[in-house]
């Protein structure tokens, strides 16, 4: 299996836990993860890997860490600042 391939049916992307607070200004611990998400410049390479999966018509999946609970989200726009009206 040098060079196996799977189609978009059975292909997916999984984004585990991007969430605003870890990976934004203004987030809670954004002053304390700033330097190191900055340094690995976290969100442009998310952005790339998402923009390389909608290209590539793969479906995308987001996975919070934790239980969602009525009014947890409600105020964002998104999650995380990765995220499109798209997914």
């Amino acid at each position: 299996m040098a060079n196996p391939k799977f189609g978009n049916e059975i292909t997916a992307l999984l984004v585990i836990a991007p969430y605003n607070d870890f990976i934004s200004e203004g987030g809670k611990v954004w002053d304390r993860l700033k330097g190191v998400a900055e340094a690995n410049k976290c969100v442009p390479h998310m952005t790339q890997v998402l923009d390389a999966a909608r290209k590539a018509n793969i479906r995308v999946f987001y996975a919070l860490h934790r239980r969602y609970r009525p009014g947890d989200y409600e105020s964002w726009k998104y999650i995380a600042p990765v995220l499109r009206e798209q997914d």
